[in-house]
């Protein structure tokens, strides 16, 4: 799981923030404290709820719906690439942006490429990430969305 480890504190700690509660230890290193071990299994519960929405709204989605069909795949995507199962969430990034191709929509392409930027880049595949991250950009600001270029 060393992909995914510096992230997992940095989630943590945006959970303990949205929740309103300050972490003892805001360093991305060294041994957590209690506050933080009590978020890292918070993220570790959104993750598990997050998956199980995703696979209610893959039941429910009709197939036509591209973009419940998108969303629901990055989604997954993104809580296969959390729970290190890399090759399961690039599978589903891959199935999501294929669907956006030939559909009027490029901002749900560019955040399925965003979200397969993500799981590529956690699966050490930095040079695809590079790819997809570069493409979205260039979707965004073809659209005159400064501020998703700039946030990705």
């Amino acid at each position: 799981m060393p992909a995914i480890r510096p992230l997992v504190p940095f989630l943590a700690l945006s959970l303990l923030a949205a929740c309103g509660q300050e972490p003892a230890l805001t360093l991305p290193w060294g041994q957590p404290e209690p506050p933080v071990e009590q978020a890292l299994a918070a993220a570790r519960g959104a993750v598990d709820e997050a998956e199980r929405v995703a696979a209610e709204v893959s039941r429910l989605a009709s197939p036509d719906d591209v973009d419940a069909q998108v969303r629901w795949r990055s989604a997954l995507g993104r809580c296969r690439s959390l729970q290190a199962r890399h090759d399961d969430a690039i599978a589903l990034l891959d199935e999501a942006v294929a669907m956006t191709d030939g559909v009027a929509a490029p901002l749900l392409r560019a955040q399925a490429l965003t979200d397969r930027a993500v799981v590529l880049g956690a699966g050490g595949r930095t040079d695809e990430a590079d790819g997809d991250f570069a493409a979205a950009i260039g979707l965004y600001e073809a659209k005159g969305n400064r501020a998703a270029a700039e946030a990705v």
